[in-house]
């Protein structure tokens, strides 16, 4: 069985001499079929057409001739016309879908990728290197396990900026579930993101992403490193796991869509005509749904993992992914965010248990704020507040001398003070310009002391040029 596995049909002159040998009984028929690489009904087939016709006979009678599946040239011309001018930037796969789409024309995936070779002049093509990694294991149902990442990427053409796109990836399937583009990767994105699942599918078990700063953070807390950052407190609230990623290589599916999105969006962007963030994100969907019905897969367990939200839940979700800050009441019951003051009020006697307590201030995408208080009993309570705007502070001016200042208080009263008939003042200005007098005759004392010492050591002409440079 592992020799017919292993054939290899040979060269028409081999097997010419293969038959040769077998016709003049040199070879018996086991060893003349071994050696052929054919099965033995083909290897009597082939053999009596050899002994009818000769060499020849072995030679395909399309060899030569052109394939009748084969474009004609002004098609091809016209294919190729288009990579040039309007597809230049397609891959085979791509090409061969907007041909058939678009331009009414249907070709092969490898007919594109000789075609693009042809157009851009390349003969070697374009060569992907190849890096083995071990294969993990596809979940078995859908929402059990959602690959969650960000890709920026030139979306629209390298003349503008660069936008990130933030998609939900469906393990078990490969199916893009929700997807939304975003100028930089931030929390906003992500919760927005997580919205839209949670409002199509539900909740699902597990998220799995990489390291990034949404998702983890280095500050050690109580000696345990644990994630606090806005994104692992929603899903620790919604009951999600959220598993973290030990290299870019586990996450080598959501990379590879990411690369294949790259390889497609772009390119239908520039040809649909849209060329920002608003209009790609109207049309998204669109573009999610066609390339779910190319590659997601069926999932091997054909339960639904998620868990579905009724509509009065939504208000908590909403308040889950919003943007919380902790913050300390003061002995008034007040805090501050934003420029703001808010002050506590109705709630009685708990006054004593909230001094000195950590509140979570919410704010919400339409600049709505809560305060939620983790009561001594264990339950969430909102507080009411009232909101003031902090003062501003002014910053101090430097006024000039006036009749009000001090500065020209102080000049009247040391004028008079000079001229005053007050004999202690006389005395005392009178020291004070002895002792300037006195300050300057020292240092000219020192210096001619100085000037003298140098002519005793130096001779006159470097003395002078010392004292000059000094």
């Amino acid at each position: 069985m592992s020799q017919k596995l292993n054939r290899i049909p040979p060269d028409i002159t081999v097997l010419c001499d293969i038959f040769l040998q077998y016709h003049h009984h040199l070879l018996p028929l086991t060893e003349s079929v071994l050696r052929s690489g054919l099965s033995k009904r083909t290897f009597q087939r082939r053999y009596k057409r050899w002994r009818e016709g000769g060499e020849k006979a072995l030679i395909h009678g399309n060899n030569g001739h052109p394939s009748a599946n084969r474009l004609c040239a002004q098609t091809r011309e016209c294919i190729i016309e288009l990579i040039r001018h309007k597809y230049w930037d397609f891959g085979p796969t791509l090409l061969s879908e907007a041909l058939q789409e678009k331009e009414g024309v249907k070709i092969s995936r490898e007919t594109a990728r000789r075609l693009i070779i042809q157009a851009n002049n390349d003969e070697a093509g374009h060569k992907r290197g190849i890096t083995e990694h071990p294969l993990r294991r596809r979940r078995g149902s859908f929402g059990e396990l959602i690959r969650i990442d960000g890709s920026p990427h030139y979306r629209f053409g390298e003349d503008r900026p660069m936008v990130c796109l933030i998609a939900f990836v469906d393990d078990a399937t490969g199916r893009v579930t929700s997807a939304r583009f975003f100028p930089s990767e931030t929390y906003e994105g992500y919760a927005d993101v997580l919205k839209d699942h949670l409002r199509k599918h539900g909740i699902p078990i597990a998220l799995y992403s990489d390291r990034h700063s949404v998702f983890t953070s280095n500050k050690d807390e109580l000696g345990r490193r644990e994630p606090r950052t806005l994104f692992s407190r929603a899903c620790k609230r919604l009951g999600i796991e959220l598993i973290l990623a030990q290299s870019c290589y586990a996450k080598g599916r959501v990379e590879r869509m990411f690369s294949t999105l790259q390889g497609r969006w772009p390119q239908l962007f520039r040809v649909e005509g849209i060329n920002d963030i608003t209009v790609a994100n109207t049309r998204i969907e669109e573009f999610i749904e066609k390339h779910n019905a190319k590659y997601a897969i069926d999932p091997t367990d054909q339960r639904d993992a998620h868990v579905k939200l009724a509509n009065n839940q939504w208000n908590v979700i909403e308040r889950t992914c919003a943007v919380w800050s902790e913050r300390t009441v003061s002995k008034s019951l007040t805090v501050s965010i934003d420029g703001q003051i808010l002050q506590i009020v109705d709630v009685g006697d708990q006054r004593w248990s909230l001094m000195k307590q950590t509140i979570n201030v919410i704010r919400y995408r339409d600049g709505k704020l809560e305060l939620l208080w983790q009561t001594p009993q264990g339950e969430e309570r909102l507080l009411n507040f009232k909101s003031h705007p902090r003062a501003n502070l002014t910053k101090p001016e430097f006024l000039t001398a006036t009749a009000k200042t001090i500065d020209t208080e102080i000049d009247r009263i040391a004028k008079e003070a000079l001229n005053a008939p007050n004999p202690w003042l006389k005395r005392h200005h009178k020291e004070g310009l002895e002792g300037i007098e006195r300050v300057k005759r020292r240092e000219q004392k020192d210096a001619q002391a100085l000037k003298e010492k140098l002519k005793a050591i130096y001779t006159k002409e470097l003395a002078g040029k010392i004292l000059n440079e000094m």
